[in-house]
């Protein structure tokens, strides 16, 4: 046997004994019953991840009633999708005030070397909240109970006490990565 049947018959043995499909007709792999369970587990966690629970029940458009709604995660500092099963970081109203010197209007006007910002580009980042005025947010994000903003694990890790002074994140609105929305007539 020369060196590229042995490669071959390695992958045809491995592929068969793989526990994850239970047969292997031709080109045709069925999945077992343990892999779709561990895909559903997955999947499921996925889906658990994007739940917004209400405290009180929201009227829909089509006349029902919820309590929970699904919607992506996005972080409130640099507007990206948290995708898949990553970790969800809760980032305190407090911390985000402590680091307002890293995305504020003024340093996105120092970054870029610009007098003034676009007053369409300011609204697509501007969160209401007052305290935040003065700052480059996601509106998209959200806010939990406890005053707590969605953050992706990056900038999360970006804003921790010993920080402060730091440089922003590289994809931070105030890294002169607000980009913004087109408008309808472009």
């Amino acid at each position: 046997m020369n060196a590229s049947n042995n490669i071959q018959s390695q992958t045809t043995n491995s592929s068969q004994n793989n526990s994850s499909f239970i047969a292997n007709t031709s080109d045709l792999l069925i999945p077992s019953e343990t892999f779709l369970n561990s895909i559903s587990k997955e999947g499921a966690l996925f889906l658990r991840n994007t739940m917004h629970h209400f405290n009180e029940v929201v009227d829909t458009d089509d006349g029902t009633y919820m309590n929970e709604i699904i919607s992506p995660n996005i972080c409130i500092f640099c507007d990206r999708y948290i995708i898949g099963v990553a970790k969800l970081n809760w980032i305190s109203k407090e911390q985000i005030i402590k680091h307002s010197n890293r995305m504020s209007v003024d340093k996105w006007k120092e970054l870029t070397g610009n007098t003034a910002m676009n007053p369409i580009l300011r609204e697509q980042y501007k969160v209401n909240d007052s305290e935040f005025e003065h700052l480059l947010l996601s509106p998209r994000s959200r806010k939990n109970g406890y005053n707590h903003y969605l953050c992706c694990s990056t900038c999360y890790s970006s804003f921790r006490d010993d920080r402060i002074n730091a440089a922003p994140p590289k994809y931070l609105f105030a890294n002169n990565f607000a980009l913004g929305i087109l408008p309808d007539n472009a």
